[in-house]
């Protein structure tokens, strides 16, 4: 397809004249080069002689060479074009001038880009795959000529501050209500830039726990995602009114709530979830991009808040092809890590446990870190680790001939237990929970924590 830029015959935006009194600001005053070089690279450059000489200019630098015009002459042969430089005037105006060549090459770079997407849009490729093609390649390009390092003090005022209020009212919570009273001592709730793992094995109660925390934070008025890879909306929703109403779910399901005096309940739990901000995304196999790509749009929309997937191994990948498994979950790690630090927010991801947890003995199946699967880039990414662990689940033999609960599952039926197996900010250890499987929720109320 014909360039569009050559097609219009526009000359790409440039900034010759400040690329030239660069390149005279780093041969007489090369103490300059170091602040010049982290704000601008050889290829911001617009013209190519100008170019070459910068990348001599940092070659010379990162070898603890002299940069003066005989150096460079010997590396570009512009001896002439060299002397001409020493002539422009120079100011102490370095940010400004590499602000102007960053923001010109920056322009470039969307032009070349927005042909690449123009041309992908003619292909046969599926829409959804150029659009995530065309946000890819404009995010991924940068602009981050005048940042700089800040110093641990800027903004110590304003958290202190924040500590002082705190204090003020006796303590209490800096992040979004966890729902439950023990894990918000620990961890003073979910915390924004914090990417935060639950994970279990089959039938533990991850989503349960999600679904709790998700009503929670959605029922304080902070707008709550859900990206669903597993549940469809029905089952999420039958969930839900089952959670608020506390109605078994199976009599919800069967339509016998009526029957069971719940029936006030249950249309209470309705009006309820409606008028809550929880927004669910049922695509299934969902990327990191996606996520990203439809985070910003409704953050700003709908505003900031908690962020869960469920769960993470069902997460698709991008176009690249990955040898090992592992390696295909460390990047979906790394990205949603980066969601969590990039938007502000906290993301809660749902992860499985290795099966070989299950050829343990039943008073050694409690979780840990390395039963994680694909556990390495899991166990390094989150901030907090959290495991539901429910004993009664590998209780084989529950009921005996009669139909009766057997000693051993009278001893564990309802108990379960939150383990906390990492906290990059705080504490680790257990907190007691009550399964109610009626309603396949926990509880922190009524919890017998002497008979445990």
């Amino acid at each position: 397809m014909e360039n569009v830029v050559a097609r219009i015959g526009d000359v790409m935006p440039n900034a010759v004249e400040f690329e030239e009194s660069i390149l005279a600001s780093c041969i007489i005053c090369p103490q300059d080069i170091p602040e010049i070089l982290d704000m601008i690279s050889p290829d911001d450059f617009y013209r190519s002689r100008n170019m070459r000489i910068f990348k001599a200019i940092s070659d010379l630098h990162n070898s603890g060479g002299p940069v003066d015009t005989t150096t460079l002459n010997e590396k570009t042969g512009e001896g002439v074009f060299l002397g001409e430089l020493l002539s422009i005037p120079i100011a102490a105006n370095n940010e400004y001038y590499c602000q102007q060549v960053k923001g010109t090459s920056v322009k470039r770079r969307i032009i070349e880009q927005a042909n690449a997407i123009t041309k992908r849009a003619f292909s046969r490729d599926q829409a959804g795959d150029v659009l995530e093609y065309a946000h890819d390649s404009i995010t991924g390009i940068g602009f981050d000529s005048t940042a700089k390092a800040l110093k641990i003090s800027d903004g110590i005022q304003e958290t202190f501050d924040k500590i002082s209020e705190l204090r003020k009212r006796g303590g209490g919570l800096i992040g979004i209500d966890t729902g439950f009273g023990r894990l918000n001592k620990i961890t003073l709730g979910w915390q924004q830039g914090d990417f935060d793992i639950i994970a279990g094995r089959p039938s533990m109660g991850k989503s349960a726990l999600m679904l709790k925390h998700a009503l929670i934070s959605a029922s304080l008025d902070i707008p709550t995602y859900i990206f669903s890879l597993e549940m469809s909306a029905p089952q999420l929703q039958l969930r839900a009114v089952s959670n608020i109403s506390e109605q078994p779910l199976y009599d919800i399901r069967a339509g016998r709530y009526s029957d069971m005096g719940g029936y006030d309940e249950v249309k209470k739990a309705i009006a309820s979830i409606k008028e809550i901000p929880l927004f669910v995304d049922y695509t299934a196999g969902i990327t990191v991009q996606q996520i990203r790509r439809r985070l910003r749009r409704w953050f700003r929309k709908y505003g900031r808040g908690p962020v869960y997937v469920d769960y993470l191994q069902l997460m698709g990948s991008s176009s690249r092809k990955y040898e090992r498994k592992d390696l295909e979950i460390a990047d979906i790690s790394s990205g949603l890590k980066a969601i969590a630090k990039d938007l502000d927010t906290t993301v809660i991801a749902l992860s499985q446990l290795n099966r070989s947890l299950e050829n343990r003995p039943n008073a050694d199946k409690k979780p840990q870190l390395s039963d994680l699967r694909e556990s390495g880039a899991l166990e390094q990414d989150a901030d907090i680790v959290l495991f539901p662990y429910r004993p009664e689940v590998y209780v084989k033999n529950k009921f005996d001939e009669r139909g009766n609960p057997t000693d051993e599952y009278k001893r564990v039926i309802g108990k379960a237990y939150l383990i906390i197996s990492k906290h990059r900010n705080g504490q680790t250890g257990e907190i007691l929970l009550r399964w109610i499987a009626e309603t396949t929720s926990f509880t922190d109320q009524g919890v017998d924590y002497e008979n445990y």
